[in-house]
């Protein structure tokens, strides 16, 4: 499940790279679009959110798998 969510991260975060607009990341924002033009910081720190977690999640994921097939 953690891949999953880990994979789906990364596609957004490609996304955002290429298309320069990314999805609002929170309860709050009600499905929002942040553009790099219009809103940069917004964007930015939305990217920085994405490129954390996706790193954290790979990395639980590293983890996992190191301890499930040590031998």
């Amino acid at each position: 499940m953690t891949a999953v969510v880990a994979s789906y991260l990364l596609f957004a975060f490609s996304r955002a790279l290429v298309k320069g607009e990314v999805p609002c990341v929170g309860r709050a924002c009600k499905m929002q679009d942040y553009t790099l033009a219009a809103n940069a910081g917004d964007y930015w720190a939305n990217m920085f959110f994405l490129a954390w977690m996706v790193l954290g999640l790979s990395y639980a994921v590293y983890v996992t798998l190191k301890i499930w097939f040590r031998a």
